[in-house]
């Protein structure tokens, strides 16, 4: 076989009560077992996750402080401020405020986005009734209107509707 073979995990009994952390990381357990062909195969066993891992390596990467991770759901990112950014999602942390209106935002960009609204900036038209728009997914939601398709039937009545908000709103008068 050629290249790289992604590392086969596998979870292992813990219920012996070493599910414990140090200092904030997880503990390292070594455990041996024999396999089927005599040989023995040394595993390398998470003890707090219980995770197996082929090598002392790839448990130590396992085991490592992980500064692309959200601290509250282990979701990983490719750069530290994508962290930053994500974790006021947790937080609720919004330090970007529109001078104009006082609405706050989490990320710088969508408040760049949102002062658009303010602005004679909407570079987003239509093609069919030439109306403007801040988003381009405005734009793209809006192009349905002029389409004759129209995907949200009620199950009530005749009536079906090009946006799925439409058939919503419309459901409510049932």
């Amino acid at each position: 076989m050629t290249g790289f073979r992604r590392a086969q995990t596998r979870r292992a009994d813990v219920s012996d009560g070493h599910r414990n952390a140090v200092n904030g990381r997880h503990q390292q357990q070594s455990a041996t077992d024999g396999g089927d062909d005599g040989e023995c195969a040394r595993d390398h066993v998470c003890s707090r996750c219980a995770t197996s891992f082929p090598t002392e390596r790839f448990l130590a990467q396992h085991l490592a402080p992980d500064r692309k991770r959200c601290r509250v759901c282990c979701k990983r990112f490719r750069n530290t401020s994508n962290v930053v950014s994500h974790e006021r999602v947790h937080t609720g942390e919004k330090p970007y405020a529109c001078p104009v209106c006082r609405k706050a935002f989490a990320q710088m960009g969508n408040l760049r986005t949102h002062q658009r609204s303010h602005a004679s900036d909407r570079p987003y038209a239509c093609d069919v009734c030439h109306r403007r728009f801040v988003q381009k997914g405005n734009l793209t939601k809006h192009s349905s209107t002029h389409s004759r398709d129209k995907p949200y039937a009620c199950d009530v009545c005749p009536k079906s509707y090009c946006q799925r908000y439409q058939l919503v709103r419309h459901q409510l008068k049932h």
